[in-house]
């Protein structure tokens, strides 16, 4: 399998690397990194894995309807 590089700049310096497989399954993720993203620090008590339904709007970031951040946990037996 090949992998595609994608450097992080900013203001003209690369300041990481990220390599990834190109595979069909990333496809999303590849497009993603190639429209030119914002990157933005999650804060704490945000779930560990947010999906593509989450938006950020205004500085925030909005769950999917539905969705219930105090819940987000699972249960074990």
């Amino acid at each position: 399998m090949n992998f595609l590089t994608f450097a992080f700049v900013i203001d003209g310096d690369v300041f990481h690397y990220l390599q990834i497989p190109n595979d069909p399954s990333l496809e999303g993720v590849i497009a993603g990194l190639r429209s030119g993203p914002i990157v933005v620090e999650v804060p704490e008590g945000m779930p560990e894995r947010m999906g593509p339904d989450w938006k950020y709007v205004d500085g925030q970031f909005v769950p999917p309807s539905g969705f219930n951040l105090e819940n987000d946990y699972e249960v074990e037996d």
